[in-house]
C-alpha cells in the first residue's frame, strides 16, 4: 500500500522511542493506494483505498474503490510504479489528469492537484500528528481487529456490475432480515451500485445464527467483569464497547457464539458465486445481531470489490483534528516562523515570518531538542491520568494506549503547566478540557521581533480530517 501525502519535512515523533526525527517527502496528494492483483477488481491497475477529507484527492472527486486506469494519457497496467508514483505527485506542483473506474462511472475523469509545500517547513497539521499524545481522542489511528474472513470466486471483473437485488426465495423474509437488507442497501449505495431486485446484476444473500454455547464455563467468569472489545461505528465516527471476547480469547469464556456471513452472487447465474465474508463472534453476552450487524456490515463491506485480506481484517479508526493558526514553522529551528498561510488567523493578526515564538498560551516552546525530551517526560509521567479500560493500539505506536481518565483532567492540565515538559503545542488541541480546564478565547503568542517581546491573540480555526479504512 502506498500513500501520497505530505510533501516537504514532515516531523515524526515516534512513540518508541519518542526521538524526533526530520524526514524529506515530495507532494501532498492525500490518497493510499495498492497495486491490484486480483482479477475481481482492477487487475494490474492501482486502486485507491482511501481519500483523505479536504485533500487535493478528494477535492478532484477521487473516491475510496477508484481504478485508475490512466495517469496523463498512459494506461497504468503498464507503467512501472515508480514512474506511476512520479506523476501521481505532478511535478512543480503541475495538475494530473487521471481516467478512473468504480461501479457507477468508467473511464471517467479527474483532474488532479497536488499541494506543493515550502521547503524547509513543519505545518501544524505535520505538529499535531506528531504531538498525538497529547490527545488520542483528537489525533491518532486507531487499529481494530475483527474475526472476518474474505474470499473471492473465478476471475470475473466486477466492474461491469451496476445494479444489485437480494435473494428471498424460499427463506422467510422476517423483520430482522428486512433491517439487515437496508443496512446492506445503504452501504452498496454508497459504493455506487444501484437497487434494482427485478432485474439485478447481483444477488445479495444473508445468514446468521445466534447459539448458546454449550462449552461455556460459568464458574470461570463468575467472578470477573463482562469482557468486551473496542467496535467502529462507522456513522458516528466513533468507538463503541461491545460484549465480545477478544480475538483468540478461551471458548469456555464465551456464552454465545454469533455467526454472520454475506454472499453475493451473479444475477445472471445465482449459482455462480462472486464474494463471500462471514464474521463469527465469541460473545460474553447477551447481544441484538442487528444491532450487530450495523456496526460490521460496513466494515464488511470495506473488502468489496476489491479484496485484499482473506483470513482477518484490521481496520484504521483514523482521526485527525487540530485548531489551526496558519503557521508553518522551521524544521531546522521550530521556535521560528517559516511562513503563514494566505489569510490565515495568524496572518491576520499580524505575525510575520522570522519572528521568533517564545510561549505559546503562557506554556514555552523551546528548541526542537528540549520539545522531544519534554513531551516524553510528558508522556511518561501522564501515564497514570489515563483510563485503565479498554486499550487500544495506535498505528505505528504503542498497543496499548487509552484516552485520558475524565477525572484527571485538571491533572493533566497542571502538568502541561509546568515549563520542564515544554507544552506550547498543546493549543493544536485546546479545545478540549484535558488540555484547559477553563474557557479561553484565542491563543496567545508571545515571540520576539528584532529583539523585541511582543504578543498577540489569533482566534484559531479547527482542521478536521476523519475516516474508516483497511489497514
Amino acid at each position: 500500500m502506498k500513500r501520497l501525502y505530505h510533501t516537504t519535512l514532515l516531523v515524526i515523533l515516534a512513540l518508541c522511542p519518542f526521538a524526533l526525527t526530520v524526514q524529506a517527502q515530495k507532494a501532498y496528494v492525500g490518497l493510499e493506494y495498492q497495486l491490484s492483483y486480483n482479477d475481481n477488481w482492477g487487475a494490474n491497475r492501482p486502486v485507491i483505498l482511501t481519500v483523505y477529507p479536504n485533500s487535493p484527492a478528494a477535492q478532484a472527486g477521487l473516491r475510496g474503490g477508484d481504478i485508475i486506469e490512466a495517469i496523463n494519457g498512459r494506461e497504468t497496467h503498464t507503467m512501472p510504479e515508480e514512474e506511476m508514483i512520479s506523476l501521481l505527485q505532478g511535478k512543480g506542483g503541475a495538475s494530473v489528469d487521471l481516467l478512473v473506474s468504480n461501479f457507477a462511472y468508467h473511464r471517467v475523469e479527474r483532474h488532479l492537484k497536488p499541494i506543493a509545500q515550502l521547503a524547509d517547513a513543519l505545518t501544524e497539521r505535520d505538529i499535531a500528528r506528531a504531538f498525538g499524545m497529547y490527545s488520542l481522542e483528537d489525533e491518532s489511528d486507531i487499529l481494530i481487529s475483527y474475526p472476518i474472513s474474505t474470499g473471492t470466486e473465478g476471475k470475473t471483473d466486477l466492474i461491469n456490475y451496476e445494479t444489485f437485488g437480494f435473494v428471498r426465495t424460499n427463506k422467510q423474509h422476517t423483520n430482522r432480515d428486512a433491517i439487515i437488507e437496508q443496512q446492506l442497501t445503504e452501504a452498496l449505495q454508497a459504493l455506487g451500485l444501484t437497487y434494482d431486485q427485478k432485474n439485478p446484476d447481483l444477488l445479495v444473500d444473508t445468514y446468521y445464527s445466534v447459539s448458546e454455547n454449550s462449552s461455556y464455563d460459568a464458574a470461570a467468569t463468575r467472578h470477573s467483569a463482562v469482557q468486551t472489545s473496542l467496535r467502529i461505528d462507522t456513522k458516528a465516527h466513533k468507538l463503541v464497547e461491545l460484549p465480545i471476547l477478544p480475538m483468540g480469547s478461551d471458548k469456555t469464556l464465551a456464552r454465545f457464539y454469533l455467526k454472520f456471513g454475506i454472499t453475493i452472487y451473479s444475477g445472471v447465474n445465482e449459482h455462480k458465486m462472486l464474494w463471500t465474508s462471514e464474521a463469527e463472534e465469541l460473545l460474553s453476552d447477551d447481544y441484538t445481531l442487528t444491532d450487530y450487524t450495523a456496526l460490521t456490515v460496513p466494515v464488511m463491506l470495506l473488502q468489496f470489490p476489491f479484496t485484499r485480506y482473506f483470513n482477518s481484517l484490521v481496520v484504521r479508526f483514523a482521526t485527525h483534528r487540530h485548531l489551526s493558526l496558519g503557521i508553518n514553522y522551521q524544521a531546522k529551528n521550530i521556535s521560528t516562523i517559516h511562513s503563514l498561510s494566505l489569510h490565515s488567523p495568524a496572518a491576520e493578526a499580524g505575525l510575520r515570518a522570522g519572528d521568533e515564538i517564545v510561549a505559546i498560551n503562557g506554556r514555552p516552546l523551546g528548541t526542537a531538542d528540549e520539545l522531544s525530551k519534554g513531551y516524553l517526560a510528558f508522556v511518561k509521567k501522564s501515564m497514570a491520568c489515563r483510563t485503565h479500560e479498554q486499550p487500544f493500539a495506535i498505528k505505528d505506536g504503542p498497543t496499548n494506549c487509552r484516552y485520558w481518565d475524565s477525572e484527571d483532567y485538571a491533572r493533566v492540565a497542571k502538568l502541561l503547566d509546568k515549563d520542564k515538559y515544554f507544552g506550547g503545542f498543546s493549543y493544536l488541541f485546546a479545545f478540549n478540557p484535558w488540555i484547559t480546564t477553563t474557557p479561553r478565547t484565542g491563543v496567545t503568542i508571545d515571540y520576539l521581533r528584532d529583539g523585541v517581546m511582543q504578543r498577540v491573540v489569533v482566534e484559531p480555526k479547527l482542521q478536521e480530517s476523519c475516516y474508516v479504512t483497511l489497514e
